[in-house]
């Protein structure tokens, strides 16, 4: 009986660590894939623009432009929504006198012909869902106290913050527009997310935040955008 055991916890033991080292190789394969995806890239990049590449996009936009949108139009005379770091427009101002969070959330709802559509209750309720379920993922990731759900959950929250700040930026110092879609990689996150915490899939809240949010959006699209 005892050898029968012990034979039993070798062979789990044996297969955590088969696991491990195909994880392992896995990870390597994806990044060896990617390291090779990009060098391939900027490989064809450079042999059909040269080196040049960005000198020749400035040239084409000096041609191509509305004067409002050209790189040697005096700053005054610029789009007023270009370069408005340069404008001396501080972060501060860019979120509450441009209310960058506003627009760039209600975008990424439903915003039809740059302006939004839909009444501000619709934004206000798809705006307080997200945070929910986004509460709910974090709340999965960290229950039972597991080390894997915590560094998860922390990288979640880590690499959301990141890709806000660097919507912020661009918005700052290039050109503010409503482009929620920029956060749309948070959307793939979250699914990563989901499916470290699927032992949470069958949750209540899971089957009523995600259907809400999107009949919400097809009520939106349906009467506001086809309108």
């Amino acid at each position: 009986m005892y050898v029968r055991s012990r034979d039993t916890r070798e062979k789990k033991s044996l297969l955590r660590r088969l696991v491990r080292w195909a994880v392992v190789a896995v990870l390597v394969v994806v990044v060896c894939a990617a390291t090779a995806g990009l060098g391939l890239r900027i490989g064809i990049d450079r042999a059909v623009n040269g080196p040049d590449r960005r000198a020749q996009l400035r040239a084409c936009q000096q041609k191509l432009a509305l004067p409002a949108y050209r790189p040697d139009t005096p700053l005054a005379e610029r789009y007023h929504r270009l370069n408005l770091r340069d404008r001396g427009i501080s972060l501060r101002d860019m979120i509450g006198v441009y209310r960058w969070g506003a627009l760039t959330a209600a975008s990424a709802f439903g915003v039809y012909f740059v302006v939004p559509a839909a009444p501000k209750p619709y934004y206000a309720l798809m705006e307080l869902l997200a945070a929910v379920l986004a509460l709910w993922i974090v709340i999965g990731l960290v229950h039972g106290g597991s080390l894997p759900g915590a560094a998860t959950a922390a990288a979640l929250i880590g690499f959301s913050l990141l890709l806000c700040a660097l919507s912020l930026h661009h918005s700052w110092v290039s050109d503010f527009q409503a482009q929620g879609r920029y956060l749309f990689p948070l959307l793939s996150m979250a699914g990563f997310a989901l499916g470290s915490a699927r032992h949470r899939a069958r949750d209540r809240w899971l089957h009523f935040l995600v259907p809400a949010m999107f009949l919400a959006s097809v009520y939106n699209f349906i009467v506001y955008a086809l309108a």
